[in-house]
Parts: structure tokens; sequence; C-alpha cells
């Protein structure tokens, strides 16, 4: 007991002994200056009174590529004195393991991480913890397609309004200055507490540049502009995993960029999640160009400098996204001679015009109130044609294929369903809210569905649109005496495009359009599907149209030897019978073999007796 008494007694004296020692190391570790100053900057070290100020942590890094990572305990910025915290290199694969001392008092507080290596990020945030720092690079992020937010209609407003504010190859530098001055047009994002966080999709609108684009997109926090250069991006975001759209070129069939409009893509994670963004983040865009002449890139956040200008413009659309286009040529300050594009042509050198509407793309947020559009000009939008695809007229085709003769008259020797609907297009000025008629037609998109196979001759399926497209449009074709029975094909789809198209005129606030290209001399109002839809079936052996009652034939129909009841479709023995049908319903009960279709449906006969003026359900009737 003595003993243990005398060593405790021994440890207590060396303890105060040491205690003005311990209080002078404590000190020095409070007030360790800051790199470059004479004084401590950090209060809440200098209040802090723990035992240890200092904590061993470990350290993780993971990033695609070797890089040297900081972590700073603020934004290091002219006029503040950001404290260094940790400083190391990873390994050539990205990854580092390690353990390093921090001060205490930053556990649970933002720390501030710059990285340089490919595919990383150049600042991001992340917070230091009990369990020490973990650092995944956030610079692989992809484009993940998802459905567009605009209809082909809205597709149309914004291409006109582009045109309306910087038309096709002109020289739109004076006006291009009303829509930027060539510095930072950047996409920005604000979030409140009600939305702490927003989604940013990018659509894509159209290419007319003969060069080879391709759209790609960088990240970075409001007050890092100053971080931004051409190499930066091109180190870091020149890459798959930034690319949004692209190459497209109008010069090159493989790359044409057509069948991408209204293509959208999601900002996300390497993993496919929505990246979330919060206020003060920014997403820039940059547009790489390439032809025989060399590569170049073009970016939201370059500035104007010596001779040159910006090369990009937005718009806002409705309060709701942005509208970005980009000039794919280098833009300079002077007004004639090189640089700019010589086209040889007729002769003379002539110079390409920067029209700056060479690649356009539209940006939105989920929810549309954080984008921040403050001075961002409205994107002008002229009248122009509104496209309206119309509810589809449905139905059954009923065809007996032993024409000119009765034959078993079960009208299932060919029966599809079939949708047709019409794309009309009617003159629309926004800034009115008003639409002018005629209304023209533009397209019949159509869907066939063979049924059944009842067939003795090998038969040919087609369709003509009368007084408007009556070149035959082939559906479908029919083996002779094979099926005998059902069908299970898949439907088939297509359009009938009747070539309506429409032009601008006039300048300023007398721009308005003119429809151009359509087959039609009259409105579509007198071009119903009813009035229109002529289907056929023409038998192979003998050569034969066999088409609705009193419809007209195809330009290369065989006439010859009919008689008036066979030129009007009916049977002769009555001239009432039709060989063929068209009923209003797709729930059509089909009539098998070895029975007429009078026999299966009683009404029928009374429906054609009455020259189809009653008993028009007959088809809901079948026999008992």
């Amino acid at each position: 007991m003595r003993k243990n008494f005398q060593l405790r007694n021994a440890l207590m004296l060396m303890g105060l002994a040491s205690m003005p020692l311990w209080f002078a190391s404590c000190s020095d570790e409070e007030n360790i200056p800051a790199p470059g100053t004479d004084e401590p900057t950090n209060p809440e070290i200098e209040a802090a009174f723990d035992f240890k100020m200092t904590t061993d942590l470990p350290v993780k890094i993971d990033y695609p590529s070797f890089a040297q990572v900081s972590v700073y305990d603020q934004l290091p910025s002219e006029g503040n004195s950001a404290r260094l915290l940790f400083r190391s290199f990873t390994g050539a694969n990205g990854k580092l393991q390690t353990v390093s001392t921090f001060p205490s008092a930053y556990i649970g507080k933002t720390v501030y991480v710059q990285s340089t290596g490919i595919n990383c990020p150049l600042w991001q945030e992340a917070t230091l913890t009990e369990n020490g720092l973990e650092l995944k690079a956030e610079g692989s992020r992809l484009g993940v397609k998802t459905e567009s937010p605009f209809s082909d209609n809205e597709m149309t407003i914004i291409r006109g309004g582009i045109l309306e504010a910087l038309p096709d190859n002109q020289d739109n530098r004076e006006q291009f200055a009303q829509y930027t001055n060539g510095v930072n047009i950047d996409t920005r994002i604000k979030t409140n507490e009600n939305y702490p966080k927003a989604h940013v999709s990018v659509t894509f609108v159209d290419a007319q540049g003969w060069n080879y684009n391709t759209l790609y997109y960088y990240t970075y926090k409001d007050g890092e502009q100053n971080n931004i250069t051409e190499d930066w991006i091109r180190s870091n975001f020149v890459n798959e995993d930034h690319k949004l759209f692209g190459p497209y070129s109008t010069n090159d069939k493989r790359y044409d960029p057509n069948p991408h409009i209204n293509e959208t893509k999601e900002l996300c994670n390497a993993d496919g999640t929505p990246i979330d963004f919060v206020s003060g983040d920014r997403i820039g865009f940059v547009l790489k160009s390439e032809n025989d002449n060399g590569v170049n890139y073009y970016f939201t956040s370059q500035e104007a400098y010596e001779d040159r200008l910006g090369q990009s413009a937005v718009f806002t659309h409705e309060n709701r996204a942005l509208v970005y286009t980009f000039e794919d040529q280098p833009v300079y300050t002077w007004e004639e001679g090189w640089p700019y594009w010589p086209w040889w042509e007729e002769g003379h050198w002539e110079y390409n015009e920067s029209d700056f509407n060479d690649f356009t793309f539209v940006v939105t947020t989920d929810p549309q109130q954080a984008i921040d559009h403050e001075d961002v000009p409205p994107l002008p939008i002229p009248p122009y044609y509104l496209q309206n695809t119309e509810n589809p007229v449905t139905g059954t085709l009923l065809f007996e294929d032993n024409y000119p003769e009765a034959g078993d008259y079960d009208m299932n020797d060919f029966v599809a369903t079939y949708a047709l609907r019409r794309v009309t297009y009617i003159h629309f000025d926004p800034n009115t809210g008003t639409s002018t008629p005629p209304l023209y037609l533009g397209a019949v998109d159509y869907a066939f569905t063979p049924k059944w196979d009842g067939a003795w001759y090998g038969c040919s399926f087609d369709f003509m649109l009368n007084d408007v497209h009556e070149t035959p449009v082939h559906v479908y074709d029919l083996a002779s005496n094979q099926t005998m029975g059902g069908l299970s094909e898949e439907t088939i789809t297509g359009t009938v495009d009747l070539g309506f198209t429409w032009e601008r005129y006039g300048e300023g606030d007398a721009t308005d359009c003119r429809p151009s290209g359509t087959k039609l001399d009259a409105d579509a109002e007198n071009h119903t599907i009813g009035a229109m839809f002529n289907p056929f079936i023409t038998t192979n052996e003998k050569g034969y149209e066999i088409h609705l009652t009193k419809q007209k034939p195809s330009q290369n129909a065989k006439l010859d030897g009919l008689d008036e009841a066979a030129l009007n479709y009916v049977l002769a023995t009555d001239d009432k019978h039709p060989y063929a049908a068209d009923i209003p319903t797709q729930n059509y009960q089909i009539v098998t073999e070895q029975m007429t279709i009078d026999q299966f449906y009683p009404d029928f006969v009374k429906w054609v007796e009455s020259d189809k003026t009653t008993n028009k359900d007959w088809y809901e009737h079948p026999a008992q």
C-alpha cells in the first residue's frame, strides 16, 4: 500500500511541474499564423480550450486519374487568408489512403478541396468528420437521356425565335451585341429553403454549321470564374463523361443533326443519378468545332479579348428555360479581311457571315424556379405555323377477293384494323395569341394491324388519299391460300408527308410567315379522313383492284371488261352488296369460313338494302 501511495504522489508532482510547458505548447499551437501572415486568423482555434488541439484522421482519395489534392479551410482568394490543412498527391491510379493531422476545431466543418487532374473537379466542398476525410471525384458526370420537356411545336417556336433574332447567312454581330456581352453567360443556379436543390437538363434544338461540332459541359462554383481557362476546360471536361451532343455536321450525312432534334439529357453522376445543384453552382458549355483547318474551342465563360468577340448568345424562353446558341467560326471585330472563312463562289471571294446560330440548345431546371435568368433577354417569337396532330380516326376494313364474281362472300379475305390521323398547320401569332385560317394539311399518320387472311388469291393491300396523295401507299402482302385464318402481325405504321412548309418574310415588327411547298390548293377542312381514305386490295392473279363502294381506282388499275356494277365495287346481282366495307370499330367479330356475312350478321342485309341508311350498327349484332 505504501509503495502505491508514493507512486501516485510522484506522478502528481510530475504533472504539476510540467503544467507551464503544457500551456506554452498549447499557446503555440493556438497561435500558428496563417501562411504569409504574422497574426493568427482563426478565432475558433484561438478560443478552443481542448486537451488535444490536433487529431490524426484517415484520408481516402478515389479519383479517376493522378492529381494533386489541396484542402483549405476557405476558398483561397485575394484578400483572405485561407489556411492549408492538407496537401498530397494520389498514386498514378488516382487513389490515396493515408493518415494526416488536422486541427480538432475543424471536425464537423466544411472544407474546400482543390484538385488538379484529368476528369477531376477543380473545387469541391467536403466535410471533415471524426471518421476522417473521404474524397471522391465528382468530375466523371454523364448526360443521361431522358424525356424532353418540349413538344415538337415548341422546338419550332424556339428555332423560329433564333432565326428572328439571328437570321441565317447574315452578319449578325450588331444584333448579337444585344443578346450577350461575350462575357460569362453560364447557367446560374439559385435555390432556397423551399427547393434546396435542382436538377439540370439540356435539350438539343438545331445545328446549322458545316463543321463537326460537339457540345460538352463543365461545372464550377460562383466566385471561381477567374480559374476558368480553355486549357482547364479541355483538360477536365472535353471528354465522354461530359459530352452532351455531337459531333454533328450538315456537310456529312453520317453526322446529320436532324434525328437528334428535341433529344434531352439530364446532367447525372457517374452512377446515373441526377446531380444535385445548389445556389452558387454554375454550368458552362463548350463547343468543340473541327474542320480541315483544325479545331477551335468556344465556351460560354469566354471573355472578349483584343479583336475577338464572344462566340455564344443566350435568351430566356417563357421564363422557364435558357436558349443558347453558338457561332462555330472565330468572330472578329474588324469588318473586312482575313480571318473570315473564305468561300469561292461565282468567280469571286465571299466571306462567311457571323450569324451566331450554328449550334442551338436549351437548358431547363427542375424546379424551373431554380434557373437564374436575371438580365437575360427574352427570345423573340415572331408568327409561325402551329402544328396540330389530331385525334385518330379508327376502324376495321373487310375485303372479298373474288372480284368481279360474288365468291363465298364471307368478307374475310383480308381484315385489318386501322388508325389514321391528320397533321395540320395554322398561322399563329404568339404576341396576340390568335390563329388565322385556313388550316393546312401537312401529313397523315397511319397504323394498320392485319387481323385475318382468308384470301384464295395472293393480294397486295394499299391505300390512297383522294385528291391529296393518289400514288398508292403499299402496306402489306397476303400469301395465296396459305393462312386462311387469324394473323399475328405487328402493327404497320408510317406517315404520308404532303410537303407543307413555311417561310418568313419582312423585317423587324413586320416579320411574318407564309405557306410554301404544300400540295393542297384548298384548306384542310375540305380533306377529312373520311373523304380522303381510299384503301384497296389488288389480286395478284387477276390484277384487279378492289375498293370501297364508289371509290376511284388508282391510275394503274386494270378496268378492261368490267361492267358498271364492278366499277362501283358492288355485286352485279343486286348492285348493292359491297366487295369491301369500312366498319367504325376495331372490335369486329370476324366471319369464319363456310358462312356468308349475311348469315353471320342478319342486319347486314337490312343495311345493304337501305342503301346504308339504317341498321348502321349491324356489326354489333351477330347471329346467336
